[in-house]
């Protein structure tokens, strides 16, 4: 089931299972949080726990973010987002996320992620593994202005099937970590995001 959740308004589809948040951050924070975000440095993304390069299925530049004294007032508004979204939507058995990743998708390298599904069984990059259970998206551009292409899709089963989600800058969606999804080829611009995974013990 579908939700839009943007603080006064709610309403729900019966087919999918995410939840939107749109103007989570002001636009003024979202300058911030670029801002913040581009002063480390950016390296190819890769995939898998293996840390495998591979340009036919993920293209992007990616750099990894634990809470400080700079990035806290990001990790506090996140936190209550997750905390509120699963206590109304999801009721997940959660534990918390150590980071987020920052993502640039640019469009004169198509940058693009195929399906893929977010679940590890087991997160070794945490102090004790656990499994990632919930996965959220903040997108930081905005589609059409910012960048071409780069549609965020949820794959229910079929990928000529798959379901766009109707994403704006500062929209935040979250979805269990087991559900494949993709972000389709930018073609024009630089599309920017920050993903996160939550993580708890395995499901029941």
């Amino acid at each position: 089931m579908a939700k839009i959740y943007n603080n006064t308004k709610l309403t729900s589809s019966a087919i999918y299972s995410q939840v939107y948040w749109h103007d989570f951050f002001v636009k003024e924070d979202i300058d911030r949080i670029v801002q913040y975000c581009k002063t480390n440095d950016l390296n190819d993304s890769t995939v898998s726990n293996n840390a495998v390069l591979d340009n036919k299925t993920r293209i992007s530049k990616v750099n990894f973010h634990n809470p400080n004294a700079q990035n806290q007032w990001i990790f506090d508004r996140i936190n209550f987002g997750v905390e509120d979204i699963n206590n109304k939507f999801f009721h997940f058995d959660l534990y918390g996320y150590d980071y987020f990743q920052y993502s640039e998708y640019e469009g004169e390298k198509l940058g693009k992620y195929n399906f893929h599904g977010d679940m590890f069984i087991n997160d070794e990059s945490l102090s004790q593994p656990l499994t990632r259970k919930l996965s959220l998206s903040l997108l930081l551009s905005e589609p059409g202005v910012d960048f071409e292409g780069g549609e965020f899709q949820i794959n229910s089963g079929l990928e000529q099937e798959a379901k766009t989600l109707e994403m704006r800058k500062g929209s935040l969606v979250a979805f269990p970590s087991f559900m494949i999804h993709r972000v389709a080829p930018v073609t024009k611009g630089v599309r920017r995001s920050i993903v996160l995974w939550v993580v708890g013990p395995k499901f029941k």
